[in-house]
């Protein structure tokens, strides 16, 4: 009696790893098939509010002051680094970060890029002084 019910038990087990066998099956397939995926207009936009978000969190500002025309030192800097990432991770032109930040041009953008650049190695350099 013990061993009939200690089998169904087994048999149920076995029913349900194998469907999480096959879920995971099929979540695989779809990470596959979405690493092959090109990044599409919805995609890209999304990358780049997600890009935004995680910089204006870092800075402690607010999304819209990062496109917005402020000067304000922390804007500034969180501007700087949310060109710099475009840039890194998107390989995007200074054209079309301009266009993202519809205000600006493509020269004013290169300059703040190289800006970013310039701080970046003093901080490095300071870094390594002091080390």
């Amino acid at each position: 009696m013990e061993t009939e019910k200690f089998k169904e038990e087994i048999e149920k087990l076995e029913l349900k790893r194998n469907k999480l066998l096959d879920e995971i099956i099929k979540i695989e397939q779809t990470i596959a098939t979405l690493k092959d995926e090109k990044i599409t207009y919805k995609n890209e936009t999304n990358l780049i509010k997600i890009t935004l978000r995680d910089v204006a969190k870092k800075y402690w500002v607010w999304e819209f002051e990062i496109l917005w025309k402020s000067r304000k030192k922390e804007i500034v800097s969180a501007r700087k680094e949310f060109i710099f990432l475009l840039r890194l991770r998107y390989k995007y032109t200074f054209e079309k970060i301009a266009n993202i930040l519809w205000w600006r041009n493509h020269a004013s953008i290169l300059y703040l890029y190289n800006q970013y650049l310039e701080n970046d190695n003093k901080n490095k350099n300071s870094k390594t002084k002091l080390s």
